[in-house]
């Protein structure tokens, strides 16, 4: 059996381990969404103040309640509860 030779590299700086990516919270979300139309700098959003509110675990328990959970049928059974009992209590500015 053939063993190949090691070269260490700890002496340059370089670790087997990669370091984590920091990533700001606040523009994480743009990497979930596909650039189409309109794209616009992340630090313009960041600068203008024009970031979304962070969900919190009691937002998704509640909203989890009213979106069913059968594939072939729509999630919203009733869109317009969903505006009245959540998107009219977000803050617009």
């Amino acid at each position: 059996m053939r063993t190949r030779p090691s070269l260490s590299l700890a002496g340059i700086g370089v670790s087997a381990m990669a370091r984590e990516i920091y990533r700001d919270p606040d523009l994480e979300w743009l990497d979930h969404v596909p650039p189409v139309g309109l794209v616009v700098a992340p630090a313009l959003l960041k600068e203008l103040g024009l970031l979304p509110l962070r969900q919190t675990p009691i937002d998704t328990g509640q909203v989890g309640e009213i979106i069913g959970s059968e594939l072939s049928k729509p999630a919203l059974s009733d869109p317009w509860a969903f505006v009245e009992q959540f998107a009219a209590t977000w803050p617009l500015t």
